[in-house]
């Protein structure tokens, strides 16, 4: 009789274990990556970061020839 009882439990409780795990379903699919757009932005502060450069390196030269002359 105790025997019976024991299985009759364990069947019981797997029976509980995966109807619960039916009927939560599939887990979600994961959220998108965040899009970060690199191209235009980073093009545009590239040419103004040698445009200033190259007028920095402009007038240094410029100022220089002037020291010498």
């Amino acid at each position: 009789m105790k025997n019976l009882l024991v299985i009759f439990t364990l069947v019981a409780a797997l029976i509980v274990f995966s109807v619960s795990q039916l009927l939560a379903g599939p887990p979600p699919p994961p959220p998108p990556p965040l899009a970060i757009p690199v191209d235009g932005g980073a093009a545009v502060l590239l040419i103004i970061g040698a445009s200033i450069g190259a007028k920095k390196i402009y007038d240094r030269r410029k100022k220089a020839a002037d020291l010498e002359a």
